[in-house]
């Protein structure tokens, strides 16, 4: 062969070379882009999507590898669940959640579950090795292999099928669309109406575009005759515009969470001439040199629920305030109050009054205008009137009595009284030398501690409205009645002691006394006749203290024939009543003293 032609030859064979072994590079380099997933030593076949590796792990479709691992797939479109079944192990992932469960069991992957290209793509090592899987990574080949050991891959029975669809429980929202305005605290309210739900209460949550600021007023939905109200509530910080927000709503095991989409319109502040706003006459006309509060009612068109601010604007009357620089709006209607110190001059004072709906450059202003009365000379108009009492009082019993009171032009809250000589015997106010003015009526309380006299006694009193040099005094006077004593008793206490033999001892015995003169009464009748021998009454009569009466016997039974055995006493007591009188209400007395 001649040298050019081996030189042509060997030249056309290097080139050819170079040219297979860049073809087999390249076929190398697409195949090294590749994720393949073998089971037990078969690789799993992806018609649809292939694998892909987000974030260093390798994400599949549901079906093709958990199928050949003996699972069964379903897709939910109500709950945009999908689940893998297989002897008993339920595999759920559900859009949006970054978590899956394992018989209801959350587990939250590095990478969470996502639709990608249309397709629900799941972290394969974290599903398979939470379902008793081995999984391994050949790096050379780019192979995912997942082993089952001994887990049977056969296909799981088929569970039963659901109940007809009418059957199901569903949820629809009877008007999606609802308004607010920006920048006002309030709530909108979508009606839920539901079908197969049986009455309860079922948690509920928001998802999707959930403006700032908009949250549920209450994260459970009350189902009563297949329909329940969800309320969303508003801040001052939301902003206009218009958002899609998803309702759901948890069924229990049976269903899952049930998504409803509704529509929320954040709009602007309407102008005024689109909202009414009306204040109504004062609650009540105040006296010169007195302080207190008068009401005026607010009611409105137009203006959602919510709280607003009012403001006084100049000239602003000496003395006058409002209690509060917030209102709130509940069904068109709301109050405000105005107060004054009690430096208000007397007349009629027109107050100018701010209202705002709204904060920043979307705020509203309305003006409007009251009257605030200022009567005469302080206490010109007040009236206070004293009614009947409760009840009358016993001799001799500590109670209370109460006395209603009924008033006009005097403003609510707490003012004093007290008590002017000459004061009864034993009576006193049992209500702190205070008395609450609530919509023109109060109570004061007068109390005994048992020693008033019996009789009608009368009370003499100050009330004092408003303090320091604008302070009025209005004297009123109550009678209060105290009837006889009550007849005293007495009663068992102690009725039987015991004493040894051989010894002299003092023995008491207690009774329960009501109604009698605290010290001592006399021990009368038959003490001393009837005695065992040995036995002497200690001062002969019955110390009161208190409700209990004692009795101290002397014992001697070193001398004389006090036997063993239970020895009765019998003895008279001639008790006091409170008024120093004695009955008979401690006759036929019997002790018993028990020698051993």
């Amino acid at each position: 062969m001649k040298l050019g032609m081996f030189k042509r030859f060997v030249s056309a064979g290097v080139c050819a070379l170079v040219l297979l072994s860049a073809l087999l590079f390249a076929a190398e380099v697409v195949n090294a882009q590749q994720i393949r997933v073998t089971v037990n030593g078969t690789f799993v076949n992806f018609p649809d999507a292939q694998p892909i590796i987000i974030e260093g792990r390798t994400l599949v479709p549901m079906r093709g590898v958990f199928e050949q691992m003996g699972f069964v797939g379903d897709w939910n479109p109500h709950t945009e669940t999908s689940t893998l079944v297989r002897s008993g192990m339920v595999v759920a992932v559900r859009r949006g959640d970054p978590f899956f469960t394992v018989n209801g069991i959350q587990n939250f992957p590095e990478v969470p579950p996502q639709l990608l290209g249309g397709r629900f793509m799941i972290p394969l090592r974290a599903v398979a090795e939470s379902t008793g899987a081995g999984v391994n990574w050949n790096e050379h080949t780019r192979t995912v292999i997942i082993t089952t050991g001994n887990v049977p891959v056969t296909p799981p029975v088929m569970p039963i099928a659901p109940p007809p669809q009418q059957q199901n429980p569903s949820i629809t929202i009877s008007s999606q669309t609802g308004q607010k305005i920006a920048g006002v605290p309030g709530f909108v309210d979508f009606q839920m109406l539901t079908q197969n739900m049986p009455n309860g209460t079922y948690p509920v949550a928001l998802r999707g575009n959930v403006p700032n600021g908009i949250t549920l007023q209450s994260s459970d939905l009350i189902i009563n005759g297949n329909t329940g109200t969800v309320r969303l509530h508003g801040n001052n910080t939301t902003q206009t515009g218009t958002f899609r927000i998803t309702v759901s709503v948890n069924l229990g095991a049976a269903r899952g969470w049930i998504d409803q989409d509704l529509t929320l319109v954040i709009s602007q502040p309407q102008l005024n001439q689109n909202f009414a706003l009306t204040v109504g006459q004062q609650g009540g006309n105040l006296a010169q040199g007195s302080s207190g509060s008068v009401q005026y009612s607010v009611t409105t068109q137009g203006l959602p629920n919510g709280n607003y601010s009012v403001t006084l604007t100049a000239p602003i009357p000496q003395g006058v305030s409002l209690s509060s620089n917030t209102f709130s709006i509940t069904n068109n209607s709301g109050a405000i109050m105005l107060n004054s110190n009690g430096t208000t001059p007397a007349g009629a004072h027109p107050i100018h009054l701010s209202f705002t709906l709204g904060t920043g450059p979307q705020a509203v202003t309305v003006n409007r205008n009251v009257i605030l009365t200022i009567g005469g000379q302080a206490g010109q108009n007040f009236v206070l009137n004293i009614g009947t009492p409760s009840n009358s009082l016993t001799q001799g019993t500590a109670a209370n009595v109460q006395y209603m009171i009924s008033t006009q032009n005097i403003p609510g809250g707490s003012h004093s009284v007290t008590l002017v000589n000459p004061i009864p015997q034993g009576v006193s106010l049992a209500s702190s030398n205070t008395f609450i003015v609530n919509n023109n009526s109060g109570a004061i309380v007068l109390g005994s501690n048992g020693n008033t006299p019996v009789g009608q006694h009368t009370v003499h009193l100050a009330f004092t409205i408003g303090s320091g040099a604008q302070a009025v005094t209005l004297n009123r006077q109550v009678t209060l009645t105290v009837t006889g004593a009550a007849t005293p008793t007495i009663s068992g206490g102690t009725q039987t002691t015991t004493i040894h033999s051989g010894a002299a001892h003092g023995v008491s015995f207690t009774f329960n006394v009501q109604n009698a003169a605290q010290g001592h009464h006399n021990i009368s009748g038959s003490a001393g006749t009837n005695f065992p021998p040995g036995v002497f009454i200690t001062g002969s009569s019955l110390h009161v203290q208190g409700n209990t009466g004692t009795i101290v016997f002397f014992v001697d039974t070193t001398h004389g024939p006090l036997m063993p055995g239970v020895h009765p006493i019998p003895f008279d007591i001639s008790l006091l009543d409170l008024n120093g009188n004695f009955t008979n209400a401690g006759a036929n007395r019997v002790v018993n003293l028990v020698v051993s």
